[in-house]
């Protein structure tokens, strides 16, 4: 498959003309920064590549809480926190609709980007210039969305229910998508023979991004990206080391087995990239969503605690009633958006400002907590407020959000490790800019994972201004 799909792009040598004809944006879903370090001595493809050949950011970062999927790729090309792209978490409390809302869930059609409310670099390119094609791909539809906005030309992603690549009637789907799956189940095909359990055990294993790689070579050939008078943006998340990482745990063989197939799969994306667009025709970034918290049982994990998000939710509950007794539970939903009973607590004669500061108080004690946040109060001198700042939007965030204590594992997950906090292990992550118009060195300047949208949008003369605290990293630009 490797060979013969890189022989064709091979015959369809692109024309002579300047750069960047191609813009790829890669997240590589829960990659930790240190992993590029801890596996350096096995990686001989892309990452080695990427080490070798690129502008490295050491310290770049997430800013923001909590740190989980959704919030991260909206982050990566909106350049954008969650107070301004109302992406607050994978999901969050409706208070109208008394329901739990998934970040990419949409009204009309199913999926989509609704819940967006800033725009993606994609969608400021199609806006200077409608030629430019916005393609996104992974196997998660809310990675696909978030990363392609809402005007990319395609967002694809994969149902592990019917093994096939889909999209929603939000946006168009290809003609040829129905082709390219059905080559994943014939004979010969990466899906072939795998029956119902298999198709959604997949994610598991390296061969998802695999799967996820030769969709990104037909989108290549079909959409011709690169071979426009503009700029293309193609945006791709690969979603493999997340679901691994959270089923085995960052110090596993598992992990360690994913990384080394990514490190192919990234290097064939590379040699593709040369052969269908041009060597030096091309530029990419890479960065993570998010990164990872080992778990109680690692190596990594020495000191690290369990917690259930119904386990602390439990918790603030007592503590709630203990102080405050009343009828119906306080506690609507938890962690780390703290959602309370509002009505009760008129029923009952409070003064709602009044009374949020009065539950942070007792919420700040309950075992586990380091801190509780009044939404829209977050004062100064802590080292984590600005980072909840950034994260709270009013009508859509919690009433108060909690900070768990370092060591504090909240999760929904009874086993394996998981993200969301704001420490290291989940915030720093790998920022790598490769092509032509990029400066190779390693950066030592703090950076962070908002300042990537920007910095791009630099380089393609787009108008996409930083966010507060964020900015072009105009030392990386050969051409600034």
């Amino acid at each position: 498959m490797r060979i013969a799909s890189l022989l064709v792009l091979l015959l369809l040598a692109p024309p002579s003309w300047g750069a960047p004809r191609l813009l790829v944006v890669v997240s590589v879903d829960q990659m930790r920064a240190d992993y590029l370090e801890r596996f350096a001595a096995d990686f001989a493809g892309g990452f080695k590549r990427l080490k070798e050949r690129g502008a490295v950011f050491l310290d770049a970062r997430h800013v923001h809480v909590p740190t989980e999927t959704g919030p991260g790729h909206a982050v990566i090309l909106t350049g954008r926190f969650p107070s301004e792209t109302g992406i607050v978490g994978n999901n969050w409390w409706d208070r109208v609709l008394d329901k739990d809302v998934y970040c990419a869930s949409d009204t009309a059609h199913g999926l989509g980007p609704e819940h967006l409310l800033a725009y993606t670099l994609g969608d400021y390119m199609k806006a200077q210039n409608a030629g430019s094609r916005v393609i996104s791909i992974s196997l998660k539809d809310r990675a696909a969305i978030l990363l392609g906005g809402k005007k990319a030309d395609a967002a694809l992603w994969y149902d592990k229910f019917s093994g096939e690549f889909t999209t929603s009637s939000y946006y168009r789907r290809p003609g040829w998508l129905d082709k390219f799956n059905s080559r994943l189940k014939n004979k010969g095909g990466l899906l072939f023979g795998e029956d119902a359990f298999r198709l959604k055990e997949l994610v598991y294993e390296p061969k998802a991004d695999l799967m996820t790689l030769g969709l990104v070579e037909e989108a290549l050939r079909r959409f011709k990206l690169g071979r426009h008078d503009s700029t293309d943006l193609l945006a791709v998340s690969f979603s493999a080391t997340d679901y691994i990482g959270h089923r085995y745990g960052p110090d596993s063989a598992q992990l360690h087995d994913q990384l080394l197939n990514l490190d192919a799969d990234l290097e064939e994306l590379f040699e593709t990239l040369d052969a269908f667009v041009g060597a030096g025709r091309w530029d990419l970034a890479l960065t993570a969503d998010h990164g990872v918290t080992a778990r109680p049982e690692d190596p990594s994990g020495k000191g690290v605690t369990r917690v259930l998000f119904t386990e602390m939710g439990a918790r603030l509950e007592r503590a709630l009633q203990y102080q405050l007794p009343a009828k119906e539970p306080w506690v609507v939903n938890e962690y780390p958006n703290i959602y309370l009973n509002r009505a009760q607590a008129e029923r009952m004669g409070r003064d709602w400002p009044l009374f949020l500061r009065e539950a942070a108080t007792i919420l700040g004690a309950v075992e586990g907590v380091a801190k509780i946040y009044v939404g829209g109060e977050f004062g100064a001198g802590d080292p984590y407020a600005e980072a909840y700042r950034r994260s709270w939007m009013p009508g859509r965030s919690g009433d108060l959000l909690v900070r768990a204590k370092p060591g504090v594992l909240m999760t929904d997950r009874p086993t394996g490790a998981d993200h969301g906090a704001p420490y290291d292990d989940d915030t720093h992550v790998p920022m790598i800019f490769l092509g032509p118009d990029f400066k190779p060195g390693q950066y030592k300047d703090r950076a962070w994972v908002a300042d990537l949208a920007p910095t791009l949008a630099a380089l393609l003369g787009v108008e996409l201004p930083p966010a507060k605290g964020a900015r072009v990293h105009g030392e990386i630009l050969a051409k600034p």
